[in-house]
């Protein structure tokens, strides 16, 4: 019923602990196979995962890959993939011991799920900062902060449908954002693909999930915890708002499709104007660490704007012709 996707690059720190809440899962039998795609590690983390299988009589499917980007290596995890669904696990996730089997639960109620979502559990054995609780979505802790219609979920623990994926596979469904992670602690310039992908799916008629029975300890470096890393990587998140917005002007706007463009330059400057008055607020409140986040989301989705400004014409049409294809009505 499932596959498990890992993409690795110089995982060893935590893939130990990763691979052994897999196969500590309840329901280890509904788990078809183990995909590992390896950008160019250097360190230890493809040993690990061999030794630590080997007692296992779980499936081992590895891929090296030699282009750069979580985009690239998602794409090709999902093509190997040939479960019903596949769970994407970042390589620094613990999942509950009962994920697998609350997640078969949660789906045999609901056919049209085509992304569900996990709830983020902080790692208690962490010290955080006293701005951590505030920005703790930042992370992935939690759930997603959204309005009553449901459009993305965390990347990290996340479980797709392959009946989607292969709908999007037979539209060369390619992503808009190439992201690249240089290094665990190190904060992204363009961030966003796991919402892309949710909206993709979105997109072409799949509702789009998450519950709070599927639970996932995220152990990230403790290296990110500090204001740099918080407000830079905020940023480069902000920074990817305008390839989402693309999605959403057609997603919500399917009867006038021909107006796509119009509905994005008005959704992204409506979000311009958002993040500016909160800026204003939060100035007024003078609280410092709030001022830069809010000062780096209003940058970061300006830089954006201008970054993607000349591809708007080419990346509209290559999301309108995903409203071409719906399976089903949103």
């Amino acid at each position: 019923m499932f596959s498990i996707l890992i993409c690795t690059r110089n995982s060893e720190r935590m893939i130990s602990e990763v691979i052994e809440s897999v196969i500590s899962q309840s329901r280890l039998d509904l788990i078809d196979n183990l995909i590992i795609v390896d950008y160019n590690s250097q360190d230890n983390t493809i040993e690990i995962i061999k030794n630590r299988l080997n007692i296992t009589s779980l499936k081992l499917t590895i891929r090296n890959i030699n282009t750069p980007g979580k985009s690239n290596a998602l794409i090709t995890g999902l093509n190997i993939s040939n479960s019903i669904y596949t769970i994407i696990l970042d390589d620094d996730n613990i999942l509950d011991s009962e994920y697998v089997r609350n997640a078969s639960h949660v789906l045999s109620y609901n056919q049209n799920i085509g992304c569900l979502g996990s709830l983020g559990i902080i790692d208690t054995s962490q010290k955080y900062p006293i701005w951590f609780n505030e920005y703790k979505s930042s992370f992935a802790i939690g759930l997603p902060e959204q309005g009553k219609i449901k459009d993305w979920v965390w990347g990290a623990a996340s479980i797709i449908k392959m009946e989607a994926w292969q709908i999007l596979k037979k539209m060369n469904f390619k992503f808009l954002l190439e992201v690249e992670r240089i290094g665990h602690n190190v904060p992204v310039r363009i961030g966003g693909e796991d919402v892309e992908l949710s909206l993709a799916i979105k997109q072409i008629g799949y509702q789009i999930e998450f519950s709070n029975t599927l639970k996932f300890i995220h152990k990230f470096d403790a290296s990110r915890l500090n204001e740099s890393y918080l407000i830079s990587n905020n940023k480069g998140v902000a920074a990817s708002v305008p390839i989402h917005e693309i999605y959403r002007a057609f997603i919500y706007n399917r009867k006038q499709t021909k107006y796509g463009q119009i509905v994005f330059h008005y959704r992204i400057l409506k979000k311009i104007s958002i993040s500016l008055i909160v800026l204003f607020k939060t100035i007024f409140k003078k609280n410092i660490l709030n001022i830069k986040m809010s000062y780096s989301t209003f940058v970061g989705i300006i830089y954006g704007y201008y970054y993607f400004f000349s591809k708007i014409n080419k990346y509209s049409i290559i999301v309108e012709n995903l409203n071409k294809n719906n399976k089903l009505d949103v």
